[in-house]
């Protein structure tokens, strides 16, 4: 065998050559990776060319020099960089607000008025510029332009009552018809802190249901006819009314043992942290009352815009038990615990007695609502309601039309009822009203016929 040679080291000369020649086959590489970097950073850097979403708020052809109005604008990507608002009259351009915002917020707001710009009604221009955070257009971002039209009106409508005398009695309701020159946004009559919407009528003038509440009196009660039109100009008319004094009957009602242990399971559930019947009973008979009367007051909000029920009242036959208004006193072992007040008639014939539909409508609510228990409440159009509350068994469906007289169902003693009886209540807008003067042909005649087409046209004695 002969033996290995030894291996010979290839010239410095050619190892030089290869290693250069390696490092020139690794330069484009290099250099290609340098520009795909350099070009993903210019991508990312200039890729956002979608420019913001804008709005103007509010959505209205007419506005006002006192109207609030509010450009939105929206980029998710780069987010919002600066705002600005122009104002065009004829040949007049103002610059009317702007904005920056450093932190480049994905949604921000610009906030305006027009009542320092010294325009006339007519037509006017609202332009909207908006620029995103984006470094596109070498840096300029990303702009988006909103052009509106409006129409400026700073005149507020013009009222004209079209209706007599105003007799109305506390814890009472009147009407009022009126007429007035544009069309609007919202009218009705402002009583305190309560609010009674107006509804147009087929005649083209306005009619409103409103109430004296029980809680005020004759010198603090001042209803306000009021009337916004679509540029948010509003109206304000006092309306004269001989507002006359009422007062309400004061009760104790004496709250046994036997009747807490037997009706409070029934609220437990609701106040789990209450640890005696006589603590669910202060909650239900406060903030359970609270909750159920708050209800009723946004339901009576969402009314039929005619009336729909003619003549007086029907009341359900048997004796009253409870008056509207009555100021209550709840006595346990011999000390007052609570003080409501109680804002219907209670009505006791025989038991599981029919309640009738005190007049036509429709079928607003049915179910159980709390104090009330199993329930009934009818809409008759213009905000009038009426309540049937404690029914063992109910006999309609919401939605349904009922005809003056129609079984709505059962009376019973569910909810905070002692015993087997109907509360029945009138609400005008959702506050409760004296159902005595709705069981009152006269009443009725000679203070809602003049204001409210129709209703007494049922009947000629409005039976």
């Amino acid at each position: 065998m002969r033996p290995r040679q030894p291996s010979r080291s290839k010239p410095i000369a050619e190892v030089v050559s290869m290693a250069s020649s390696g490092r020139i086959r690794a330069f484009p590489l290099l250099l290609l990776i340098i520009l795909i970097a350099i070009g993903g950073g210019v991508f990312m850097l200039f890729r956002d060319r979608t420019a913001p979403v804008t709005e103007l708020s509010p959505l209205t052809v007419y506005v006002s020099k006192n109207m609030q109005l509010t450009a939105h604008a929206e980029d998710a990507k780069s987010g919002i960089r600066s705002m600005a608002v122009q104002v065009t009259a004829g040949d007049k351009t103002w610059d009317i607000a702007s904005a920056q915002f450093p932190d480049k917020p994905a949604s921000a707001n610009l906030a305006f008025s027009l009542k320092d710009l010294p325009l006339k009604d007519g037509d006017i221009v609202i332009d909207v510029f908006a620029v995103d955070g984006s470094y596109a257009k070498f840096g300029g971002g990303n702009m988006a332009h909103l052009s509106r039209t409006h129409t400026l009106d700073t005149q507020p409508p013009r009222i004209a009552i079209t209706s007599g005398v105003i007799n109305i009695t506390r814890g009472g309701a009147g009407a009022v018809s009126y007429s007035v020159d544009e069309e609007l946004a919202m009218t009705g009559v402002r009583a305190g802190d309560y609010f009674f919407p107006a509804y147009k009528q087929a005649n083209g003038n306005w009619s409103a249901l409103f109430a004296f509440p029980y809680t005020m009196d004759v010198q603090d009660y001042q209803p306000v006819l009021m009337a916004t039109d679509a540029a948010g100009n509003e109206a304000a008319v006092n309306l004269s009314v001989n507002a006359r004094p009422r007062e309400f009957r004061e009760d104790t009602i004496n709250l046994p043992q036997s009747f807490l242990d037997r009706k409070m399971p029934e609220f437990a559930q609701a106040f789990p942290d209450k640890k005696n019947n006589l603590d669910i009973f202060l909650a239900v008979n406060s903030i359970m009352r609270k909750n159920n009367r708050q209800a009723l007051l946004e339901m009576g909000q969402h009314s039929r815009p005619t009336p729909l029920w003619h003549g007086a009242f029907l009341r359900m036959p048997g004796a009253t038990m409870a008056q509207f208004a009555d100021h209550r006193s709840y006595i346990y072992n011999g000390e007052k615990v609570d003080e409501q007040t109680h804002l219907g008639f209670d009505l006791a014939s025989t038991q599981r007695a029919d309640v009738p539909a005190a007049n036509d409508g429709v079928v607003a609510y049915t179910g159980n609502m709390g104090i009330y228990g199993n329930c009934v409440v009818i809409d008759h159009g213009m905000g009038l309601m009426t309540l049937y509350a404690h029914m063992s068994e109910i006999a309609v469906s919401t939605g349904d039309e009922v005809t003056k007289g129609q079984s709505l169902g059962k009376t019973g003693s569910t909810g905070m009822a002692g015993g087997d009886h109907l509360h029945f209540g009138v609400l005008v807008s959702g506050l409760p009203v004296m159902p005595v003067e709705w069981w009152d042909a006269h009443w009725i005649q000679d203070n809602l016929s003049e204001k409210i087409p129709d209703v007494m046209s049922a009947t000629a004695n409005g039976s």
